[in-house]
C-alpha cells in the first residue's frame, strides 16, 4: 500500500511528539521538580497562584483556554485538536508518571533538565503543534504578527514575568540566587527550543549555540561564586567554634 505524503508527515509528527513526551517526563520528573525550579510558562504561572490556594488544575485550564479559543476562532481545527491532545498528555506525564531523585550536583541537574525540556517543547513546536501554555501563545504571536523575533525570545518575554513572580512569592534564603538560577533554567530551555525549531541559516543556528555556551559560562561563574561564599562561611564558623576552646586552655 502506497503511503501518501500527508500520512508520512503525520507519522513523523506523531513520532516527534512521542520523543518529546519522554523528554519532558525526564526533564521535569527527574531534574526540575526535585529542585523546585520554575522555567516559566502557564505551568509556572499556575504554580505561582497555587501558593495562594488557587486550584492548580483550574488555573491551567483557564490560562490555556485563551490561546485555544483564539485557534478555534481562526478555524485552525487541526492545530487545536492536536494541541489539545498533547496538552492532556503532558499533564498525564507530569502528574501520574513516577518521580526519580538522582544524586547529582544542583547545577548539573538544572542544565540537563532545562535542556531536555527545551528539546521536548522544541520538537512539538517543530511539528507545528503545541502543548498549550506560553509555547502555544508564542507560536500564535509569531504567526500573526510575523515579527522577526525567534520563538525562544518571545517565550523569554512571557516566561520572565512568571519567573519574577515565582521568586517574589516563594520564600528563599537567597532571593538573587534563586532568581538567577530560575532565569538560567528558562534561558537554557528557550535557547534549546530555538535551536530545534528555528528554520534559519547555519549562522543563525550557530548563534543560538553561542548563546547557550555563554549561558553555561555564566552558570559556571555563578556556581563558583556560590561555592566560595559557602567555604568562607564554613571557615568563619570553624574559627568561631575553635577560638573559645583555645582561650579556655590558656586560662
Amino acid at each position: 500500500m502506497k503511503i501518501t505524503k500527508g500520512k508520512k508527515e503525520l507519522a513523523i509528527k506523531i513520532a516527534m511528539s512521542g520523543i518529546a513526551m519522554i523528554s519532558l517526563w525526564v526533564a521535569y520528573n527527574v531534574f526540575l521538580l526535585n529542585n523546585n525550579l520554575n522555567v516559566g510558562g502557564f505551568t509556572g504561572a499556575s504554580l505561582c497562584l497555587a501558593q495562594f490556594g488557587v486550584s492548580y488544575t483550574l488555573t491551567l485550564v483557564v490560562l490555556n483556554s485563551v490561546p485555544f479559543a483564539i485557534a478555534l476562532r481562526k478555524k485552525e481545527f487541526g492545530f487545536f485538536a492536536a494541541s489539545a491532545v498533547l496538552t492532556v498528555m503532558t499533564g498525564f506525564v507530569l502528574d501520574l508518571m513516577p518521580i526519580f531523585v538522582l544524586q547529582l550536583p544542583f547545577l548539573v541537574q538544572l542544565i540537563i533538565g532545562s535542556v531536555l525540556s527545551g528539546i521536548g517543547f522544541g520538537l512539538i513546536c517543530r511539528a507545528k503543534w503545541s502543548t498549550g501554555g506560553s509555547d502555544m501563545l508564542a507560536l500564535q504571536i509569531k504567526k500573526w504578527t510575523k515579527c522577526s523575533l525567534s520563538l525562544g525570545v518571545i517565550m523569554d518575554c512571557i516566561d520572565s514575568v512568571v519567573v519574577i513572580a515565582w521568586v517574589l512569592i516563594v520564600p528563599t534564603d537567597n532571593f538573587w540566587l534563586s532568581f538567577g538560577y530560575s532565569i538560567l533554567a528558562m534561558l537554557c530551555c528557550n535557547r534549546t527550543i530555538d535551536i530545534i525549531f528555528y528554520y534559519g541559516t547555519i549562522r543563525e543556528r550557530l548563534s543560538n549555540l553561542a548563546i547557550v555556551r555563554k549561558t553555561l559560562l555564566i552558570a559556571n561563574k555563578l556556581s563558583n561564586q556560590v561555592m566560595s561564599k559557602r567555604v568562607d562561611a564554613q571557615s568563619e564558623m570553624i574559627v568561631t567554634v575553635v577560638s573559645p576552646s583555645v582561650n579556655s586552655k590558656r586560662s
